[in-house]
């Protein structure tokens, strides 16, 4: 029975280089192919090639990107078990082989040398289906959207401590609308000081809802409160801050955090209705309780008013 590893070094760009060995020595030359369908049936078929059904194939590669992809599945689909390994155990091994400096044959030769030099077991790689996939990829693009709104709420609240201390506490929540709406029209002190209360009433009733009402004594309160607050920034820093700048600044941010809210948002719904459409066949009752807490938790998304 022969054990061939085949060690391959992925680019992001240009050839890919892989080496064959058998029972961990090398065979043949090393091979280059490309991402494209013809190559790829070529190196696979080279992979292969010579090995009876009781022998055993494994391709080792580190996880360049995702280069590493196309060449697992058509692997994958051909019945050879892929392994990816970080990139500094590759490292390790090359600095204890060998003085020279990194080359792709260097790479491919360690790859596939790997299993005879011991160490942690090299684990198969997973290549999910499709929805599986897109929903990996999706959901972490839903995290890193919802860590900018994350890291754009606290660079506001920093402006708001520095540049006006008392309008924190005078606004409600800052994850809502409301209080999105007025940093970003009714921040500049002088602004609000040279406004009408009735002005100022107009525009929170327009922009107020949900706990919010949009009249009486809580409309009140808060257009009190913008005003002293409005009024103690003015005495503090006087002619120090150029405000209408600091004010075009936060309406941009929350102009951003506003269209990032809404993609997650999108993002959420898509989510829910590919998870339904991926798991719920014969498991219709789980499914539906699954859908329903994805679906609530989109609809959370939408800030309230």
């Amino acid at each position: 029975m022969t054990f061939r590893t085949i060690g391959i070094d992925l680019a992001i760009r240009g050839d890919h280089l892989a080496q064959i060995y058998d029972d961990g020595r090398p065979n043949g030359r090393a091979i280059r192919f490309r991402h494209d369908q013809p190559s790829l049936a070529a190196f696979v078929q080279t992979a292969v090639m010579g090995l009876r059904a009781d022998d055993h194939i494994q391709a080792i590669m580190e996880p360049t990107g995702m280069s590493w992809f196309p060449v697992a599945h058509h692997l994958a689909d051909a019945g050879v078990t892929v392994a990816r390994v970080k990139g500094k155990r590759v490292k390790a091994l090359r600095r204890y082989l060998s003085e020279h400096a990194k080359t792709d044959m260097a790479d491919a030769q360690i790859l596939a040398a790997m299993p005879s030099f011991g160490g942690p077991r090299l684990d198969p790689v997973h290549i999910p289906d499709p929805r599986s996939h897109a929903l990996q990829r999706l959901t972490k693009q839903r995290s890193r959207f919802q860590n900018e709104i994350a890291d754009a709420r606290r660079r506001l609240l920093d402006l708001i401590r520095w540049a006006s201390p008392r309008l924190e506490a005078v606004l409600p929540d800052l994850g809502t609308r409301l209080s999105l709406a007025l940093l970003q029209k009714w921040f500049h002190p002088s602004d609000v000081l040279k406004a009408r209360r009735t002005t100022l009433a107009k525009y929170v009733a327009a922009h107020a809802g949900g706990n919010h009402p949009r009249s009486g004594p809580f409309v009140e309160t808060l257009i009190t409160g913008l005003r002293e607050a409005a009024q103690y920034a003015q005495d503090l820093h006087g002619t120090h801050i150029d405000f209408s700048e600091l004010q075009f600044e936060i309406a941009m941010e929350i102009k951003n955090v506003l269209a990032t809210i809404q993609t997650v948002g999108d993002l959420e719904r898509h989510i829910a209705d590919l998870y339904k459409h991926w798991t719920c066949d014969g498991f219709v009752p789980v499914c539906d309780l699954f859908y329903a807490a994805l679906a609530s938790k989109a609809r959370g998304l939408i800030l309230p008013r």
